[in-house]
């Protein structure tokens, strides 16, 4: 049983066929057969890890995991463990295959990687999709044509030779075979909390950026199938929660796969808004919160005002793409990615306690400095060009510079 899937179904609907395994290693194996238990018209298979009792990673089960294609299968679903399935999961699995069949597709992405910047920009300006930035493929449910995931073996072996994460060889790898990533927003999976195996407690609480037990509704899912995608931006805010700054991500010249990152304050000061003038700013939306008191008990003003930057910067990039200066999380799923901004960004700088009681309060502060960001553009200069504002700035995945 070690390194191979138990025999399955196959779940197969409107020409998908779909082959499905949860990767587990033994000491986890209650997890895997629950989840597999939680929807059990896609007939999971589970994968074990191949050698339990090896060093503590996840590329050895990821290896078998990603080579137990069915023979018939159109598409391959790699669940992990230690997810949570929204209700109507395999109806809705079906619907973001069908809208993007030929792409690598992400169930799932963390409340603070790069991707959620880019989910959130997409929840609010009415899609479902947008295309994956992080320097790693989110892969706690991730789907792959057949196809790509049967060849995917021979780049993963020599990855795991040279000691890469299993999550960056596979982005390497879809990279070089022409498979753009696509994650959709609501997320149909939750990260459970549970002990990592392989030190990952220490990123803190890794909840999704727009996750919904009872599945996307009607709206959500006819947005779904349009599979219009957040993959136009070449500027994307983000707040990095290992140093607790507010950045963009600027997407290299066409041909190039690497993203640079740039902080938000050099970008601003490039379109003409002075650092003083977002410093008051700052100050007046902190003045007018209910819970100002609060927030300056919990949580450094540093880290607040970088937050609220990363907010006005989210509002600058959306009143350019739409033309409207008014920002307002008008879906559901709009209100929920832009209310997990907060604690995704903080989660290593806020003991874990205290983040229910501050949610509320960081979720008015975003949405004061989303709508402080829209009212930017008529006052803010041209995006600058890649080479004037990412020169002598290192590639994100080339450089030492921390990954998140």
């Amino acid at each position: 049983m070690n390194g191979k899937a138990r025999s399955g179904t196959r779940a197969e609907h409107d020409g998908i066929r779909l082959s499905v395994v949860v990767m587990t290693h033994r000491d986890r194996l209650p997890l895997a057969e629950r989840l597999a238990g939680a929807c059990p018209e896609l007939g999971m298979r589970i994968v074990l890890d191949p050698r339990p009792d090896g060093p503590p990673g996840s590329f050895r089960t990821a290896r078998a995991a990603w080579s137990a294609v069915l023979p018939a299968a159109t598409h391959h679903l790699v669940l992990q463990d230690d997810v949570e399935l929204c209700r109507g999961f395999s109806s809705a699995l079906h619907s973001v295959i069908s809208a993007r069949p030929r792409d690598a597709i992400s169930l799932f992405t963390e409340w603070g990687s790069r991707t959620s910047h880019g989910l959130r920009i997409a929840a609010l300006t009415g899609r479902a999709w947008a295309q994956v930035t992080d320097t790693y493929v989110p892969s706690q449910g991730l789907v792959l044509p057949a196809g790509v995931a049967r060849s995917a073996d021979a780049h993963l072996a020599r990855a795991e030779a040279e000691g890469e994460p299993d999550d960056m060889a596979l982005l390497t790898y879809l990279d070089r075979a022409g498979i753009e990533c696509h994650a959709c927003v609501p997320n149909l999976l939750e990260h459970q909390d549970v002990p990592s195996l392989v030190g990952n407690n220490e990123m803190g609480v890794r909840s999704s950026v727009c996750y919904f037990a009872d599945g996307p509704d009607a709206a959500e899912l006819s947005l779904f199938a349009q599979g219009d995608s957040m993959s136009d931006i070449d500027f994307i805010p983000y707040f990095s929660w290992t140093e607790g700054s507010a950045h963009f991500c600027v997407r290299a010249p066409e041909g190039a796969a690497e993203w640079h990152r740039v902080p938000a304050l050099r970008v601003f000061a490039a379109r003409g808004v002075h650092r003083d003038r977002l410093a008051e700013a700052f100050g007046e939306t902190m003045a007018g919160l209910e819970a100002e008191e609060l927030l300056r008990e919990r949580i450094s003003p540093i880290l607040l005002h970088q937050l609220w930057l990363t907010g006005v910067a989210h509002g600058l990039r959306i009143a350019e793409l739409t033309g409207t200066t008014t920002i307002s999380p008008n879906s559901r799923a709009a209100r929920r990615a832009v209310g997990t901004m907060g604690a995704g960004a903080l989660r290593r700088f806020v003991p874990p306690q205290h983040m229910p009681g501050l949610e509320q309060a960081l979720d008015a502060l975003t949405r004061h400095a989303l709508q402080f960001g829209g009212a930017l553009t008529s006052s803010c200069g041209p995006a600058p060009g890649y080479s004037s504002i990412a020169h002598g700035i290192g590639s994100i995945g080339s450089s030492p510079i921390p990954a998140n």
